[in-house]
């Protein structure tokens, strides 16, 4: 499954040309900015997926596929948690973060990660960010 990943910063997620028709990004702009903190990603797409959204930590960020009679939406990230809460969970998971999951290197490595949440948050309207939920309760409500 081709990515489309290109030099965007490392926390954006950068919507494909198949993502851009896709009714889950309806009203978003093709580059954003969201929660997408996570030890899990997918590894293997499941046959016949369509990939939504990428970003260069995690290359499945957004995909679309079929199970049955079910079209089968999923994002990686977090539309529905706020950036307080994100710093809140990276605070709780210091110790974990730095010395088992090794994800960041010392305090001081946690507290520019944090910096930049903040900043990212001074720049990010709630209703942007939260757009794809409003999308999927439209769209089910629609069918």
């Amino acid at each position: 499954m081709p990515s489309k990943v290109t030099n965007i910063p490392e926390g954006n997620l950068d919507i494909n040309s198949y993502g851009l028709k896709h009714p889950i990004y309806k009203n978003k702009d093709p580059i954003f900015n969201t929660p997408a903190f996570n030890f899990d990603e997918v590894v293997t797409p499941p046959n016949g997926a369509k990939l939504l959204a990428s970003n260069p930590i995690n290359k499945v960020q957004g995909l679309e596929f079929q199970i049955g009679v079910s079209n089968i939406w999923g994002i990686q990230y977090h539309p529905e948690i706020t950036y307080e809460k994100m710093i809140n969970l990276i605070n709780f998971r210091r110790d974990r973060l730095i010395n088992f999951r090794k994800v960041f290197k010392n305090e001081n490595d946690i507290d520019s990660h944090i910096k930049n949440i903040e900043m990212e948050k001074k720049k990010t309207s709630e209703r942007s960010r939260m757009q794809e939920l409003e999308n999927w309760l439209h769209h089910i409500n629609e069918n």
